[in-house]
């Protein structure tokens, strides 16, 4: 991902009204985080049309297979900058097909840590998003130990949680509160 400026936030939209909330907003990127396939290319086709990059996330999206040849179907023929995802294996197809990825990444326990390092490592993700991104000393670890941009994400609600993030490294913030979206 290609951020314009280094404090970046990013509008995580689950139904029509915050996509047109997002869409009328300042925010440039759009995490389009539930609908089905016979819609998403509408709603990627209205994210284009009002000049924001648009991801889908590839787990969230009804319809889609979670394999390779749905990577290579969304790029061909939906055309978002890229895709969420939880799974190694579609961060690396979707380098494969020249379509930008961000690996979401859920932080419970140290094993979680343990096991997120050991994927990133295997599939060298240029995006990766923290949840819950409210834990700054997370934020500067992955900072300080993979060379990937860090998106903190997950229970993002006010604007001292952003600050934190943006503080302790992080390149962009996604929230689905929408008054954040400036």
């Amino acid at each position: 991902m290609q951020f314009s400026k280094k404090r970046n936030i990013i509008a995580a939209v689950k139904n029509e009204e915050t996509l047109q909330k997002a869409l009328e907003s300042n925010v440039e990127t759009i995490f389009v985080l539930s609908g089905d396939i016979c819609k998403i290319t509408d709603v990627v086709n209205r994210c284009h049309r009002a000049n924001k990059k648009v991801y889908l996330h590839m787990e969230m999206i009804e319809g889609f297979g979670k394999d390779e040849a749905a990577v290579r179907f969304i790029a061909n023929n939906i055309k978002p900058n890229g895709i969420i995802t939880t799974k190694s294996s579609l961060v690396k197809a979707a380098t494969t097909v020249g379509l930008d990825s961000v690996f979401r990444i859920f932080m419970l326990d140290s094993q979680s840590i343990k096991t997120a390092l050991s994927n990133i490592e295997r599939c060298k993700p240029a995006n990766i998003e923290i949840l819950p991104g409210l834990i700054p000393e997370l934020i500067d670890y992955f900072v300080k130990n993979t060379n990937s941009n860090i998106i903190a994400g997950g229970l993002i609600s006010t604007s001292k949680h952003i600050e934190e993030a943006f503080a302790h490294g992080a390149v962009a913030c996604s929230t689905s509160e929408s008054s954040l979206w400036r």
